[in-house]
């Protein structure tokens, strides 16, 4: 399956296969080009080809390898995953889908959705659909799959992770599926040489993107505040002192190029490499005697980020990073991923206590309707009495009476039982649905922060446009737009996350007090509430709440997963990207 690459049928693949070879030797994109669904399969055939002891299989144990590499099969399971899934992906579909035909201010989300379905079973407006397409492929497959896509600072990977997990869903056993695609949207699979090299592509998402471009930012170019290049000879030479190895190494290096010192001083400087004292004697007298030397000093340790270095001879380090625009945005940066990463620790908590308040609701319940069908039953007799006896009273002479007191008391006592079990379900319920609201407010405070340091990042890269002029504007702009477009989309889907907390309690408690105030009052109620309790149980004993719950775990969890690939790639949502230290 490995075809022979021709550069003059694509010359982009000549490009691709450097990059590839500079990342990982043992990866090779292929010449063929493909349509989404078979560039996947012919990837799942060369994978499982080349790994014979591993299958693809179903829960039931059926092996699924000849469906997924089919690509029509594959292309019907995940319009399938689509239409049975589809409160998640509908959920998130602002997000992946290009806005291009579905703006018809008209049309509800509902609408757009089922479009979307209809486009996607015909295979209709396919390249509109491509980053949905791949979540629900990835999602299926049970396999990440890695797209080496293009952009102004180069070739780049984006990550696409299994959203969640059902019944039907594949088994995992391919580590993860790699392809390249075009600007027109087809795909080129990339196969890997040794199956057995598990390393994973390298995606940083938007962040890792525009901090490749400061890495990529020429030390010479960067600005120094003047608080920092007036400091005294003493504080120069104190700066100088405490510079490391691989410092006084790229500022020889540095000075040599520039023709500020000769062959012979930067052999010596190089030389005393090894003996730190004495390069850095060399490198103080430099700095004092030149203050361009003294300049690419403090250049090369903005770059390398050593404020530990830099702190003391400044007053104000807030103020200090304001003025420098590299660490201005460098910190942006660095604040937009810190923001993340406290949200994604709030929404691991959220989603934990929707999970676990949903089954302690629906344990709960069943234990209700246990309580509730006995309840009723005994209250239909006791019911049953107190019609008996007062009908038999006249030819009883009211002997009879006493099974209408007995039913009574038998009903009053099951009436007790019933309405006092609905009420503590409740008072339970409406406790856990409090707490799990206050972690909603504080994942929302988090979201907040969110947006704030994206707004930040929007601000200050700002000024990159105007320092990339070899950059033509529609190009940047489109990848500019593309990551404004990051910062829109999170406000628009989760400035507010309404998952109807306060309407569930209501009604939980609406429900749960009329029938501790009612059950004992008549036959009527009881057989109502036994039949309830009958479906109920036929149902599984699942409450409206834990169903709320439910589904809103999994609809934060799933867009904060995409937002996270967007955002940080593959890099784990609790983890940072940036060293703390």
């Amino acid at each position: 399956m490995m075809d022979q690459m021709d550069d003059g049928d694509f010359p982009q693949l000549q490009v691709i296969t450097e990059f590839l070879r500079t990342e990982a030797e043992n990866r090779v994109v292929q010449t063929t080009e493909l349509q989404l669904y078979q560039c996947i399969s012919n990837c799942i055939q060369d994978i499982t080809d080349r790994t014979p002891g591993h299958t693809f299989n179903n829960p039931c144990g059926e092996n699924c390898v000849s469906h997924l590499t089919n690509s029509d099969y594959l292309k019907k399971t995940v319009v399938e995953l689509l239409e049975k899934k589809s409160e998640q992906f509908q959920s998130v579909s602002d997000m992946l889908v290009d806005n291009v035909h579905i703006q018809d201010s008209d049309t509800n989300k509902k609408q757009v959705y089922e479009m979307i379905i209809a486009d996607c079973k015909s295979g209709s407006n396919y390249q509109v659909y491509i980053k949905l397409l791949l979540y629900a492929i990835a999602t299926c497959t049970n396999t990440p799959i890695y797209i080496l896509d293009t952009n102004e600072t180069g070739l780049h990977w984006v990550y696409y992770q299994p959203l969640f997990s059902y019944e039907e869903q594949t088994g995992r056993c391919i580590r993860f599926i790699t392809m390249y695609m075009s600007p027109v949207r087809t795909f080129y699979p990339i196969y890997q040489h040794d199956i057995e090299d598990k390393r994973k592509p390298k995606a940083e998402g938007q962040i890792g993107m525009y901090l490749s471009i400061l890495k990529d930012i020429q030390v010479l170019e960067i600005d120094v505040p003047s608080t920092l290049l007036n400091v005294s000879n003493s504080f120069k030479s104190e700066i100088c002192s405490k510079c490391n190895r691989e410092v006084i190494k790229q500022c020889c290096e540095i000075f040599r190029s520039l023709d500020m010192i000769d062959e012979e001083t930067f052999t010596c400087m190089a030389t005393a490499y090894r003996a730190r004292s004495k390069s850095l004697n060399m490198l103080q007298g430099i700095a004092e005697q030149n203050e361009l030397a003294f300049k690419i000093i403090c250049q090369v340790l903005i770059h390398r980020q050593e404020k530990k270095v830099l702190s003391p001879y400044v007053e104000d380090w807030d103020s200090f990073v304001f003025e420098c625009s590299y660490l201005k945005q460098f910190k942006a940066l660095e604040a937009l991923d810190n923001a993340v990463y406290n949200r994604n620790v709030v929404v691991t908590g959220f989603v934990s206590s929707c999970h676990l308040g949903g089954r302690e609701m629906d344990e709960r319940r069943k234990k209700v309707t246990t309580t509730v069908i006995a309840s009723s039953s005994a209250g239909i007799v006791s019911g049953g009495l107190v019609v008996a006896g007062i009908i038999l009273a006249p030819t009883t002479f009211g002997v009879s009476l006493a099974l209408s007191i007995a039913g009574g008391a038998i009903g009053m006592a099951s009436g007790v039982a019933a309405g006092t079990a609905r009420a503590i379900e409740a008072v339970k319920e409406n406790k856990k649905l409090g707490h799990i609201k206050t972690l909603q407010n504080n994942m929302q405070d988090k979201e907040r922060d969110v947006a704030k340091a994206l707004h930040d990042v929007e601000l200050v890269f700002e000024t990159i446009k105007g320092k990339n002029s070899d950059v033509e504007d529609g190009d940047f702009g489109k990848s500019k737009r593309g990551f404004l477009a990051v910062g829109s989309v999170f406000r628009a889907t989760h400035g507010g996350v309404g998952i109807g907390l306060v309407a569930t309690r209501l009604a939980a408690s609406t429900t749960a007090v009329s029938a501790a105030i009612l059950g004992p009052l008549s036959l009527v109620l009881d057989i109502a509430f036994l039949a309830e309790a009958v479906h109920n149980k036929a149902n599984g004993d699942k409450t409206n709440s834990s169903k709320i719950l439910q589904t809103a775990a999994e609809i934060i969890e799933t867009k904060s997963k995409i937002f996270n690939s967007m955002l940080r790639g593959n890099c784990d949502e609790e983890q940072r990207m940036f060293d703390r230290n």
